[in-house]
This record gives C-alpha cells, sequence and structure tokens, in this order.
C-alpha cells in the first residue's frame, strides 16, 4: 500500500523514468528508503494532522514555529501579559507590560489582595496599603515598598528573567509538535502549535509572534511555575520605568511612614490651678520620618468635652521616644471628676 501511495505521490517527472530507475532510486539505500517512506506516510497523515512536522516546501515545521514563538517571548522588546499561573503552590492572576531588558509594571493578585508590581533596574518595588498592613504588620500608606522578601516579589524576579522562563517552557515541547485549527483572531485564522505540554496560540498574519500560552495541568517547570494561561498583545508598547522619589526600603526602618503611638500609662496631669491643667504623655515613633505627627489633649466632665489643646510632635527616628505635653484650659471645681485622654494622629505621605 505504501508502494502504490509512493507511486502517486512521485513527481511526473520521476514516473517517467524506466521503471528499474525508479527501483534503484528507492533502492539506494536504507536510509533514503526509510526517509521516502516516511514522507509518503506523514503526507498521509497531514490531511488529518500535521503531527509528522515535515515542512510543507521551504515552510517552517510546527516545532520550528513554535520554537520561533518561545524565541518572540524571550526577545521581543515589549509587550503586555495577563492571565494566572502557579508558582510554588500559589495561584496569582497578573497583568504585566515587561521588556526584555527585565524590566515590568503591572499587577499581581494571590487571591487575598491586589499588590502593585514594578521592576526597574533590577528592584522590585510593590505597593499594596493593606497588603502591607495585614500581612507585614508594615503601615505605609500609598508609597512604593522595596527590599521586601516575600512571595509576590520572588515572582516578579522570576516573570522578569525571560531567557530563564522560556528556557523552561521548552522543556515542555517535547519530541512531536501538532497543529490544530484555533479562533479566528482580528477576523483572521489562528492555530494552536501542541507540543508534549504546552500549546501556543500563533496567528495567521505573524505566527512569530504568541496569542496565548497554556502548560498541561501538574506540570511543574524548572522555577517552580505550573499551570500558566497566559494572553500576550501590546507588543512594543513602552513599559512604565518611573519610580517614585519617596520609597520604603524595608532594610531603612526610618523610610517608613510616620507612625507615632501614646505610651500606655504614661499621661499626667501637671502645672494644675483653678483655670486648668498641662497634660502630657510619652509617645513613640513606630514608623519612621517620612510625614509627621500631631497630639491632641482632652478634659471632659460627665461625657461632655470642656477644653482641648494640640501640640506637634517634633520628628523622631523610628523606635524614639519623647515626651509632649499643652495646657487645657478648663474650670476647676471642688468636688467634681474629669476624664484626660491625649490621641495621636499621623499623617501619612
Amino acid at each position: 500500500m505504501v508502494g502504490v501511495m509512493l507511486a502517486k505521490m512521485m513527481p511526473r517527472w520521476r514516473q517517467a523514468l524506466p521503471a528499474r530507475l525508479q527501483y534503484r532510486e528507492m533502492r539506494a539505500g536504507t536510509r533514503m528508503a526509510s526517509r521516502l517512506i516516511g514522507v509518503g506516510v506523514c503526507a498521509m497523515l497531514l490531511a488529518v494532522s500535521a503531527d509528522c512536522s515535515l515542512p510543507f516546501g521551504s515552510g517552517p515545521t510546527p516545532a520550528q514555529m513554535l520554537f520561533r514563538a518561545l524565541t518572540t517571548l524571550r526577545d521581543f522588546p515589549s509587550f503586555r501579559v495577563s492571565g494566572s499561573l502557579r508558582r510554588l503552590d500559589v495561584s496569582y492572576e497578573v497583568v504585566l507590560s515587561e521588556d526584555n531588558r527585565g524590566n515590568l509594571s503591572g499587577t499581581v493578585a494571590d487571591g487575598h489582595f491586589s499588590i502593585g508590581v514594578r521592576r526597574v533596574d533590577g528592584r522590585v518595588l510593590l505597593s499594596g496599603q493593606d497588603f502591607f498592613q495585614q500581612f507585614q504588620q508594615v503601615r505605609v500608606g500609598g508609597l512604593w515598598v522595596t527590599g521586601v522578601n516575600d512571595g509576590v516579589s520572588a515572582l516578579v524576579t522570576a516573570l522578569a528573567d525571560r531567557p530563564a522562563l522560556v528556557g523552561a517552557l521548552s522543556t515542555l515541547v517535547g519530541g512531536a509538535v501538532s497543529v490544530a485549527t484555533g479562533p479566528r483572531v482580528g477576523g483572521r485564522q489562528a492555530s494552536w502549535l501542541v507540543g508534549d505540554g504546552i500549546s501556543v496560540l500563533v496567528g495567521e498574519q505573524d505566527p512569530e509572534r504568541p496569542l496565548q500560552l497554556t502548560t498541561m495541568p501538574g506540570r511543574t517547570l524548572p522555577g517552580g511555575f505550573a499551570n500558566l494561561v497566559l494572553e500576550f498583545n501590546s507588543y512594543g508598547k513602552p513599559v512604565n520605568r518611573d519610580v517614585p522619589t519617596e520609597v520604603v526600603d524595608l532594610a531603612d526602618p526610618n523610610t517608613l511612614p510616620t507612625n507615632v503611638v501614646s505610651l500606655p500609662d504614661s499621661f499626667l496631669y501637671e502645672g494644675c490651678d483653678s483655670g486648668g491643667c498641662t497634660l502630657s504623655s510619652v509617645v513613640r515613633n513606630d514608623g519612621g520620618r517620612n510625614g509627621r505627627a500631631n497630639a491632641t489633649f482632652t478634659v471632659s466632665r460627665d461625657g461632655q468635652q470642656i477644653g482641648s489643646c494640640l501640640v506637634g510632635v517634633p520628628p523622631l527616628a523610628n523606635k524614639e521616644t519623647v515626651k509632649v505635653a499643652c495646657r487645657v484650659n478648663y474650670p476647676r471645681t471642688t468636688g467634681s471628676s474629669v476624664t484626660g485622654r491625649v490621641t495621636v494622629s499621623n499623617s501619612l505621605p
């Protein structure tokens, strides 16, 4: 049957040769015969599938197309990527713009917090007031933060290393790559390039630029990545590399926003007379020098406020303390009791 198929596939100029020459050519060597048989089998199967990965004329094979698409992800100047993935057993949703110099900007969500991320010239910065206050136990307001040792920072660093990530993805290609019909994108037909553990969707207009990428569930890549379902677009769009002038460096607590608190059992009435008292309290800065704080002293009688004063807290280093005080004027009468308190307010940047 294969012989019949080969005869049908044989070019007319070759069919015109004497039979003995056709036979001699077919028997020129075991390797050549095997190759021709393989060509014939693949020609039959390509009508149904592209599993044989043979070129059509001078065109690339599906395997070559897949590796070219991965090379684009490694080398293209910039693009936007969005979707979901797992790394080290944590699931993330990402929306990132990145370039081939390791810079990126966007958001990462881990199911609990949505965190602004940026990597510029090798430095990772994160932004997320709730994330830092609840998970890191640090008050940062709306400032960007660097020096964070956590899974999100590690994820950003790993995603920015395109050569390593593409190298890991390449291990999923396997020995055979097939082509499957994909959806229409922008009015044009797209195709899936399907490897052993990875599938990449490419368009008809520019088949070397991936549109989507998925990996087989449960297959863990070097670097801890798994279950990638990603989309790519905005090729060539610049990445935001702006770095804010005020950045919190967790290695230097003094770069934190000011967070002054009053110390328990330090409240005092001092210098009292018939017209009022001087009230004082010791306060401590649990933050840094970025911002300012005020202390408000109040006096109440029978639940009604009858006097108050406000004093600014001088600049304090991290964990530094100071005594602050101001006079509250109110009528002091014999036999009546009053309640005093201090409230500290911090102005976050």
